[in-house]
C-alpha cells in the first residue's frame, strides 16, 4: 500500500462523497480519509460546488462541511491575483477545465502540491504546471 503525502489538493467529488453516505464513491472516500493522516487543502470554488450538492441532497452535510475547516482536517487556500491570471491562462488552454480544477491546479503550483484527490481521472491527469510537472491523484480507483 502506497505511503501517501502529508498535503493532498482536494477536489468536489470525493469532499462530497465523503460527508455524503448516499453518494456512490462514498466507501471509496471513506477508504481514503482512513488512510490519510495529513492535510486536506482546497480552494472557496471546489467549497462552492460542494455546498450546492450538499443542498440539493442532504443540508445536514453543511455542519461536517464546516466542521472538516474548523477542526483544521481541510484548509481552504485563498486566491491572489496571480493565481486568478493563472487560472485565466489555464482555462484557455483546457477548454474544458472548469473554475474549481483552475483553482486546484493554480493552488497546488503556487504551494508545491502536485498530490490530488479527484474523481475524475483524467482530468488531473492530463493537467500540467507551467514547468510540465504533472499531478498524481490519490483518490482510490474504482474495483
Amino acid at each position: 500500500m502506497e505511503s501517501l503525502p502529508r498535503n493532498i489538493l482536494a477536489d468536489t467529488g470525493p469532499l462530497f462523497a465523503l460527508i455524503h453516505a448516499g453518494d456512490a464513491d462514498h466507501a471509496r472516500a471513506v477508504q481514503f480519509a482512513r488512510r490519510f493522516t495529513g492535510r486536506l487543502i482546497t480552494t472557496w470554488p471546489v467549497l462552492t460546488e460542494v455546498s450546492y450538492l450538499l443542498m440539493q441532497s442532504d443540508r445536514r452535510g453543511m455542519a461536517a462541511l464546516f466542521g472538516m475547516i474548523l477542526d483544521g482536517h481541510l484548509s481552504v487556500a485563498d486566491l491572489d491575483s496571480e493565481d486568478v491570471q493563472y487560472m485565466r491562462t489555464l482555462t484557455q488552454k483546457y477548454e474544458t477545465m472548469d473554475l474549481a480544477d483552475a483553482s486546484l491546479v493554480a493552488v497546488g503550483e503556487r504551494l508545491d502540491v502536485l498530490d490530488v484527490i479527484a474523481l475524475d481521472r483524467r482530468d488531473f491527469s492530463r493537467y500540467r504546471t507551467r514547468t510540465r510537472r504533472a499531478f498524481r491523484n490519490h483518490f482510490p480507483e474504482k474495483p
